[in-house]
């Protein structure tokens, strides 16, 4: 008996402890609420109020606003100048931008939208201010109603066909938690003609505005990716295999003039193929009208490509120099065709080339001045690397004229002389010429120039 009422005693104790246990639990949860509300206990506080339109308290809860302006995309608010119209700054002329730049355009497209502010007084200054950054649903009603109503290769037929300058009327909650331009929850899209109402609260008017520019996030900018990619292929590459193929044929019986040139080609053109897929990806077509100055660009990015194919199967059937056997050889009409043609294109191609890469320059927005920069050191780079291949040929020939003539050559030599005097003082006159072996030295083999 006394063993089961000490056993119950003990369950009593472990039920009373629990007890109390969940208890303050309880109590610690429903204080740690009343904290996270912002209302310290008090219950008059858990009252719902009603939120004034232009609070920006980090702590209060969303607001729902309505706010007109320009619809911009990031993309071009990083570059500093508008894709389509790059000597145009982004937040000064938002009414320059395309709507095909706006929705058609990868990067564009894919970087999502911000709204932007119009100046207060636009005679002293156009720079709009950056107020809100829209989220998912909003970035996709963008391109929605730009498409409706734009001008643009994606956008369905119209009776607006804008070209120019999207605004819209949009609707929904500030995250107040972000910073500068804040996160916007889109619930509403509108076009501009229909603007904020007194039933929605008005225009909002932002207190916490932005007007930075430039890349922040987003990875490298395509345009340097682009650029970089095509400076490398016809300001480096390509004139390494054009300048071995003039100025580094002295190299005896290697051939090293023709791996030059075929490898850096090779590699020119894999590097150009890459660039030209990474544009359309990101640029979109830039041969559409509303292109602008990319168009241009494009066009004569597309010219140098195709003379680079040409140049690519012209190689691959070239017909070869007949066997000699030492000798140098007799070009055939046929090669000869080959050599002038393959020779003039080339040239004109590499001139191209760096016309293409000039325009490109012009219209890459905040990187211009860089890019004219590699514009002007790759215009040097052939200089450089023709002097350098200039001092080894003539290194080469003045070590080939120092050399001693080889000991098995000199033997030679001297039988033959003996042989030959030997005929002389011996033979007929006229017998030495029928012997082979009393004929001319033939001439040192060499790899015939124009191999490749």
């Amino acid at each position: 008996m006394i063993g089961k009422m000490n056993l119950q005693r003990a369950r009593r104790r472990v039920l009373a402890v629990a007890a109390w246990v969940l208890f303050w639990n309880h109590v610690g949860v429903v204080r740690a609420n009343e904290k996270d509300d912002g209302t310290d206990g008090d219950p008059m506080m858990t009252m719902t109020t009603d939120v004034d339109v232009n609070q920006t308290n980090n702590d209060s809860p969303p607001q729902k606003i309505c706010f007109n302006g320009y619809v911009m995309d990031y993309y071009c608010i990083g570059r500093g100048t508008l894709l389509d119209a790059p000597s145009r700054n982004t937040l000064e002329y938002p009414d320059r931008h395309s709507i095909h730049c706006l929705v058609d355009v990868g990067s564009c497209r894919n970087n999502g939208y911000e709204v932007l502010l119009d100046p207060p007084n636009p005679s002293e200054s156009r720079i709009h201010a950056r107020v809100f950054t829209l989220d998912d649903t909003g970035n996709q009603k963008v391109i929605d109603l730009a498409r409706s109503i734009g001008d643009c290769s994606s956008c369905p037929r119209n009776d607006v066909n804008q070209g120019d300058g999207f605004r819209a009327t949009v609707l929904g909650y500030i995250d107040n938690t972000t910073a500068a331009p804040q996160l916007l929850r889109v619930t509403e899209l509108r076009l501009d003609s229909e603007p904020c109402t007194p039933e929605e609260g008005g225009q909002y008017v932002p207190l916490v505005t932005s007007s930075d520019v430039g890349f922040n996030g987003v990875g490298i900018d395509p345009v340097v990716l682009h650029g970089s990619l095509m400076i490398v292929a016809w300001g480096i590459l390509v004139p390494i295999a054009v300048l071995s193929s003039i100025l580094f044929r002295h190299k005896p019986r290697t051939g090293v003039w023709f791996i030059i040139h075929r490898l850096c080609n090779g590699l020119a053109l894999f590097l150009t193929i890459v660039g030209i897929l990474y544009a359309f990806v990101k640029f979109g077509n830039v041969f559409q009208e509303g292109a602008k100055p990319s168009k241009r660009h494009g066009t004569l990015g597309m010219t140098t490509f195709s003379c680079a194919m040409i140049q690519l199967m012209m190689g691959l059937c070239r017909p070869h120099l007949p066997d000699s056997e030492g000798q140098p050889a007799q070009k055939t009409r046929q090669r000869t065709i080959f050599e002038v043609m393959h020779r003039g294109l080339g040239y004109s191609t590499v001139a191209l080339a760096y016309t293409t890469l000039y325009f490109g320059a012009q219209v890459s927005g905040t990187s211009r001045d860089r890019f004219m920069a590699a514009w002007y050191a790759v215009l040097g780079f052939p200089v450089a690397v023709a002097a350098w291949m200039l001092w080894d040929k003539f290194q080469h020939r003045h070590l080939h004229e120092e050399l001693p003539q080889p000991l098995s050559q000199r033997n030679k030599s001297q039988e033959q002389l003996k042989r030959v005097s030997s005929s002389l003082s011996s033979g007929p006159p006229g017998d030495e010429a029928t012997d082979p072996e009393l004929a001319e030295p033939p001439a040192v083999e060499s790899m015939p120039d124009d191999d490749a």
